[in-house]
């Protein structure tokens, strides 16, 4: 496969990776519906939603930086599964969407910078 073909496939998982990731912790954090519980999920997603005008311009430095933002929240989701046994499966789900979007990332930025220096 050629690398251009690879990095265009890589843009689209990375899309799909940090949405699934961003709605589905919004899903979870605002599933009781209250007023508090909805501002706690607006402010867990929005360091999410900070990197998309980068990554939809597929901006090499930008996936770069948003993929040590991914790995924060794959430790934070992993040690939450740890901490509450009976949300267990769905945090360790998204936990597992945190990873794929990290490695997505670093395989993106790479393949970017890769033909940018092939020119």
């Amino acid at each position: 496969m050629r690398i251009e073909a690879l990095v265009k496939r890589l843009k689209w998982l990375v899309w799909a990776a940090h949405f699934g990731l961003a709605s589905g912790l919004y899903a979870l954090i605002a599933r009781t519906g209250s007023e508090s519980a909805l501002v706690l999920a607006t402010l867990a997603v929005l360091p999410l939603l900070l990197p998309l005008p980068g990554l939809l311009r597929g901006r090499a430095y930008t996936a770069s930086w948003t993929s040590m933002l991914v790995a924060f929240y794959c430790a934070l989701l992993l040690s939450e599964a740890y901490m509450q046994p009976a949300f267990k499966l769905p945090l360790l789900l998204l936990a597992v969407v945190a990873a794929a979007d990290f490695v997505a990332l670093m395989l993106y930025a790479k393949g970017a910078k890769a033909l940018t220096r092939r020119g």
